[in-house]
């Protein structure tokens, strides 16, 4: 079923609901920490052999770091440190963020920000606050076909990864209404950007639900379900290094950086 439908149809069901939702929303706005975005430098590098990767992430409180106390840690930072890993090459990474940005404000805001030299990967972590606004799916999708247009447009021959959405549904400071009204919509979300990557060259999308249970079965000893979050909603260090390496993983397994522009496609036969 179309997505934009589908969000016309729970409509009726959502609105009699909604004024227990913003209570519950203010509730735990009033209590969770307010944590800040990662100190210190947005830029960092990975050492391997030259020439460098160049990495780019941009998007909302993710890639601006809250929860961590550095770039390094932060998903940026963990993507940088996966692909070195895979490749051995060193890598320039460089987070563009905001917390609290949605996609329509991204493309004014913090695309002009992009690098002016070309960049091989681009990563783009944008949604939460689009599903948290309740921003329809049509009026999401066309928002970022036009980012994808504004990127293309700076940047015409990086590559571009497009994150997983953030699994709503699982934030351990949400209520289950909360979980349950903003996971249906995150989903719909979701849905309704998986066909991008056929209108743009060199984009692909991370068309699946982050599985927290799965990493879950690999945490240290000591740690829980709970670690995986920072404040009950923003991912922890853990969670971006869980993330990071999974990231990594589907760049290679997709062959992203081939035919990029600091000749990737030579690295593709150096993976570990």
């Amino acid at each position: 079923m179309n997505p934009q439908l589908k969000y016309w149809l729970h409509a009726p069901f959502v609105i009699p609901v909604y004024p227990i939702m913003y209570v519950q929303a203010m509730r735990i706005k009033k209590t969770m920490p307010d944590l800040p975005d990662a100190p210190g430098p947005t830029t960092g590098d990975i050492s391997g052999r030259m020439p460098p990767l160049s990495v780019v992430a941009l998007g909302e409180s993710t890639i601006a770091g809250v929860g961590c106390e550095h770039h390094g840690e932060t998903i940026t930072g963990q993507i940088a440190h996966f692909l070195g890993q895979k490749t051995g090459r060193s890598v320039h990474f460089e987070a563009i963020g905001k917390t609290g940005i949605q996609v329509e404000a991204a493309i004014h805001e913090l695309v002009p920000k992009l690098p002016a030299e070309p960049i091989d990967l681009l990563f783009v972590a944008l949604g939460g606050n689009d599903t948290f606004n309740f921003n329809q799916p049509a009026r999401w999708r066309n928002s970022f076909a036009r980012l994808l247009v504004a990127i293309r447009e700076k940047q015409p021959h990086c590559a571009i990864v497009i994150a997983n959405l953030p699994t709503v549904w699982q934030f351990v400071a949400f209520t289950p209404l909360l979980q349950l009204v903003m996971g249906r919509l995150v989903r719909l979300h979701a849905r309704a950007i998986e066909d991008l990557p056929k209108h743009f060259p060199r984009v692909w999308y991370m068309n699946y639900p982050i599985d927290l249970r799965k990493w879950e079965r690999h945490l240290p000893p000591g740690k829980n379900f709970t670690d995986f979050f920072a404040d009950g909603v923003h991912p922890s260090p853990l969670t971006c290094q869980f993330w990071g390496e999974e990231i990594a993983e589907f760049v290679y397994s997709n062959e992203v950086l081939k035919n990029s522009p600091h000749e990737q496609n030579k690295c593709q036969t150096d993976i570990k």
